[in-house]
């Protein structure tokens, strides 16, 4: 199965402990509408309508994440001749932006005694 080829091959750089897990997350995600096809007979709306669930759930970094693995696999399958392109640069842009990450300000140097001091 080329995803598991493309983790197990570390097209996608996940440590070993992480692999299965990532495999198994990935196959579960796309399983009913892509998982099963022949690798070459899939198209980009399939791809998109098929990660815009995940999308759909408001789980936007996971979406992207998906994407991500879904052209990694491509890549490989072109790589090793199981596909001739990668229809995922044909829907990126296509998702929610995942938004940014908000962190605190730092600290001023005056107020971390009485902070340390009550945890």
């Amino acid at each position: 199965m080329v995803p598991t080829k493309t983790i197990r091959t570390g097209t996608i750089n996940v440590a070993d402990r992480h692999a299965s897990q990532e495999c198994q997350g990935k196959k579960r995600s796309l399983k009913g509408s892509i998982g099963r096809r022949p690798i070459e007979d899939i198209e980009p709306p399939e791809i998109l309508a098929a990660i815009r669930k995940v999308e759909a759930r408001g789980a936007l970094d996971l979406a992207g994440g998906e994407m991500q693995a879904v052209g990694a696999v491509f890549r490989y399958a072109v790589a090793t001749g199981r596909a001739t392109r990668d229809p995922t640069q044909d829907v990126r842009g296509a998702l929610k932006p995942a938004g940014r990450q908000q962190h605190h300000r730092a600290m001023p140097r005056e107020e971390l005694p009485d902070f340390l001091g009550r945890i």
